[in-house]
């Protein structure tokens, strides 16, 4: 993956070019990696209840343009959302199909995966109309038992993505 053939940089080094700004991912599938994850609590909403919830900020590398995209995804720590927290785990090689487990949340940085990306509108707090990359579906490894899941055929009634975007 790209991100694994990054160069560290010295503390005095000199710094040359200007921040690139975050791409925006055409709807496809694409590689990623695990950056960060924060442990929050989600108030409540009208779809979902006060739960725990993980955002994990994935890094999407577009391997035929050299575009990347962050992505935060947020999985809510509700019954009625293990499947989606199972096949996370299950895409980054954490978790067994078939088999329950225990999430290993400090494993999960810098783990890889590949993920089924597509594009979002929003209206931003100052009114202007936005777009952003959202996860619908974490693929199961090559190497998983047995064939590689799809992504559930039909989103109705379940917002953006099949997932929900409650919290998007």
């Amino acid at each position: 993956m790209p991100y694994q053939q990054d160069r560290e940089l010295g503390w005095d080094e000199n710094i040359d070019g200007d921040a690139q700004p975050n791409a925006l991912l055409p709807k496809g599938e694409y590689p990623f990696e695990v950056a960060r994850l924060e442990r929050l609590r989600y108030q409540g909403g009208e779809k979902l209840p006060p739960c725990n919830k993980a955002a994990i900020t994935l890094r999407v590398f577009d391997e035929e343009t050299g575009g990347r995209a962050t992505v935060t995804h947020n999985l809510f720590m509700l019954e009625t959302r293990k499947d989606q927290i199972a096949q996370f785990f299950l895409s980054i090689g954490l978790k067994q199909r078939g088999e329950p487990f225990t999430p290993q949340w400090n494993a999960i940085i810098g783990r890889t995966g590949r993920a089924k990306v597509s594009v979002r509108k929003y209206r931003a707090k100052n009114g202007e109309e936005r777009e952003a990359n959202q996860i619908d579906w974490f693929f199961d490894p090559p190497d998983a038992a047995p064939a590689q899941a799809q992504p559930p055929a039909q989103a109705a009634g379940r917002g953006a993505g099949g997932w929900g975007g409650e919290g998007f």
